[in-house]
């Protein structure tokens, strides 16, 4: 059975400045730059995360250990990396997984999964992998908040590369930007 990780996502946007600034910054890979890809910090088997700080400031998961990675960004836009050892082999499918998002948020928000609006779904690259992308929005605590949720789904294993925005309630340019440049830093391992 999957951890709560979909519960992840609303746990971190619910995290108020004062709560952000409880935790402590893990090490981050700022002293990597310029090194080969392999060199990239692994999250956890098979994804490694490449990006630095400031763009992507790596922070403690004290607060939230349903996340194998946590980032803030200078945009004030989060990043979130959520991988499971389950996957399609274990009969998990996309739909499932966007449902369960969804269904998650409504457990939070009080509301019905099918009232959280899908405001786009594409297919995006993660290392040339085509991996499903779907931006939804929820309303957690009257705090709007735009997910923007790409899966990879393989055999054995399914990772999320999740931004999110909170106080909009449109997928904005900017944000969309930081979503590419997220998943333009991740390597997996085949």
């Amino acid at each position: 059975m999957m951890r709560a990780t979909v519960a992840a996502l609303l746990l971190i946007a619910g995290l108020s400045g004062a709560a952000l600034a409880q935790i402590a910054p893990k090490p981050d890979a700022e002293d990597l730059a310029g090194t080969s890809p392999d060199a990239c910090p692994l999250v956890v088997p098979p994804v490694r995360f490449c990006g630095t700080a400031p763009a992507f400031a790596l922070t403690a998961q004290s607060v939230n250990a349903g996340l194998d990675a946590y980032y803030e960004t200078p945009d004030g836009i989060q990043a979130l990396i959520i991988i499971e050892t389950m996957g399609a082999n274990g009969g998990l499918t996309i739909p499932d997984l966007q449902r369960m998002a969804l269904e998650v948020l409504s457990r939070a928000t009080g509301q019905p999964a099918e009232s959280h609006p899908i405001l786009q779904r594409a297919t995006l690259p993660v290392m040339g992998l085509p991996s499903s992308n779907f931006v939804y929005l929820g309303v957690v605590d009257d705090l709007p908040i735009v997910y923007s949720n790409t899966i990879l789904l393989r055999p054995d294993s399914v990772s999320q590369f999740v931004t999110l925005e909170s106080g909009v309630t449109t997928y904005s340019p900017r944000h969309r930007d930081l979503h590419t440049r997220f998943l333009g830093n991740i390597q997996v391992s085949p």
